[in-house]
């Protein structure tokens, strides 16, 4: 559903299969891991967007809805609505420079 009518009404908004997911906050990130990644082990890296890539920053405690809500709920998400205790991540369609890259092999 949310993808529906992502292409439907908001084409321009990157699709969420299809975009790498970041946090514009390290509190965001902290946030994350503790909530959606408790038991696994997550290195978290540093990265910037480069010229062109399409972002869309929208709050993921839209995506917890019953399917009644959906369609109310994207439409939300997609115009980039924030929750009263918003989760706000940034899709990111398009590449991305680490500038760390040189440590990856190190994590």
């Amino acid at each position: 559903m949310f993808e529906e009518i992502r292409s439907a009404r908001y084409p321009t908004c990157p699709p969420r299969l299809k975009s790498l997911y970041v946090f514009d906050d390290y509190a965001l990130v902290e946030r994350a891991l503790r909530e959606w990644f408790q038991n696994e082990r997550k290195v978290v890296r540093e990265c910037r967007l480069l010229v062109g890539a399409v972002t869309h920053k929208a709050d993921t405690a839209w995506l917890n809805a019953h399917p009644a809500q959906w369609a109310q709920f994207a439409e939300r998400y997609w115009v980039g609505e924030m929750t009263d205790n918003p989760f706000p991540e940034v899709l990111v369609h398009g590449a991305l420079y680490f500038p760390e890259w040189e440590s990856f092999g190190d994590a």
